[in-house]
């Protein structure tokens, strides 16, 4: 019986075997992508560009989250400190930093103040962060079925802006930019998320810790490492986590030899058969 199912799988043509082995690059790679969690450990996604292009919509929605915040607390775009007015539309979020305890954010803000000989403008950057590990986020909605809101405890730097105020530098705190929303459980300058938001950021956080799956270029990593894996290369930068992943990069490795083994046996048996 097994050398007569070896006989019939040297009789399929080698094109078969050849076409096969490939289609298995693409199969493969949809497992993968689709496995549930996070199966693959990736050691250089932080270097890829697609990190880069997914952080603009993550900047401009943590600008329009603190835009709406502001609207919401004072009811309108523009207020005033120690005569300088400040309107939350020139506010520019210019680039995120995510660190292995912190999300932080580059900032700047401009500040514009009246005098006899004209106007005077002053541009104050600033860098805002607040915890990276989720369990330390503050929960608040308004029902079962309203979009929850993260509150955000910040830090900055420097700690305060800093305003010449009669020839001398007035300190204010960022609790002017950043107000308490009602309802915020905690006190201090805080940034609110919404729930979609707050995700897109922790995926974009656990990307650069190795963990890419809510982000971009996904299907592509895993097309990847698909080939490398049917052609045993393996170059080790992506890695299996999980039990399921662990068993499908197994399991693809070993048809892989086998495909292409009958390949071989086929090719060969085709040559005997011409002699």
């Amino acid at each position: 019986m097994i050398v007569n199912a070896m006989q019939r799988l040297a009789s399929v043509p080698s094109k078969v075997w050849g076409i096969t082995y490939l289609a298995m690059i693409p199969t493969f790679a949809v497992v993968f992508y689709l496995l549930p969690g996070r199966p693959f450990y990736h050691s250089t996604v932080q270097y890829e560009s697609s990190l880069s292009d997914d952080a603009g919509p993550l900047l401009h929605g943590v600008r329009e989250a603190i835009v709406a915040n502001f609207r919401a607390v004072y009811h309108r775009d523009v207020v005033e400190v120690a005569g300088w007015k400040v309107d939350i539309n020139d506010l520019a979020v210019t680039a995120i930093r995510p660190t292995v305890d912190e999300i932080e954010f580059r900032a700047r803000i401009r500040f514009m103040k009246s005098y006899k000989e004209g106007p005077a403008v002053d541009i104050f950057p600033f860098a805002m962060a607040y915890s990276s590990s989720e369990r330390n986020m503050a929960l608040s909605s308004l029902g079962p079925d309203a979009l929850a809101t993260f509150y955000k405890n910040l830090s900055f730097k420097p700690e305060a802006i800093t305003l010449v105020v009669d020839d001398h530098m007035k300190p204010v705190d960022f609790e002017l930019l950043f107000p308490r929303p009602a309802g915020a459980v905690a006190y201090g300058p805080m940034l609110a998320l919404s729930g979609p938001l707050n995700e897109r950021i922790q995926d974009f956080w656990r990307a650069t810790r190795g963990l890419p799956t809510g982000v971009s270029g996904g299907f592509g990593r895993m097309l990847y490492l698909s080939a490398m894996t049917i052609t045993t290369v393996g170059y080790g930068d992506i890695v299996p986590i999980t039990t399921a992943a662990r068993l499908s990069v197994a399991s693809e490795a070993v048809l892989g030899i086998v495909v292409i083994g009958l390949f071989l046996n086929s090719v060969a048996g085709s040559r005997s058969k011409e002699r």
